[in-house]
């Protein structure tokens, strides 16, 4: 009879923890990261990429922008709202948690990084209040870099929000 109590003890102990952790990792959901290549035709090479054709819309062609370098606006183009950011390095990351109405909109953030020494000043997603439509985080470097280099690179992911990376060596 003892044997079977503590038996029982045992099992309900391995329920209730299966389900305390089973709970834990059914709620927590991965970041959605895909590497691209470029094709000739200025579209992302990956079907595999949820929303493939807006984001190569948003991406590769013209489309209401806003420029940012250095913590500064540079400027804004576009007779609609932007549904573009462009970000000419990894240092405006600040501006971005301000609740700027030109940020409303903006569905795709584009970060040009030259160089790997910019991956060391991560982008922490959940302080990107400002941008509350953003769907798509682009990340082109300059350099080769890996699905590993991006994940310590963005910090806090949104889990609805498709991050895509790649190498865009200038000549």
């Amino acid at each position: 009879m003892r044997i079977v109590n503590s038996f029982c003890k045992y099992v309900c102990l391995m329920i209730a923890l299966v389900g305390v952790f089973g709970v834990e990792t059914g709620t927590a959901q991965e970041s959605r990261i895909y590497k691209f290549e470029r094709t000739s035709e200025a579209r992302l090479g990956s079907a595999s990429v949820p929303g493939e054709e807006r984001v190569s819309e948003l991406a590769f062609q013209l489309q209401p922008c806003i420029y940012i370098e250095n913590n500064n606006i540079k400027k804004v183009s576009g007779y609609r709202r932007p549904v573009v950011i462009k970000m000419s390095n990894s240092n405006s990351y600040n501006l971005l948690a301000s609740p700027d109405s030109r940020f409303r909109n903006v569905e795709l953030l584009k970060i040009d990084i030259e160089n790997r020494s910019e991956l060391r000043n991560t982008i922490d997603m959940s302080k990107l209040t400002g941008l509350r439509g953003l769907k798509y985080l682009f990340i082109d470097c300059s350099f080769e870099v890996s699905e590993y280099d991006i994940k310590r690179y963005v910090v806090n992911p949104d889990p609805e929000i498709i991050i895509l990376y790649g190498v865009n060596k200038k000549s």
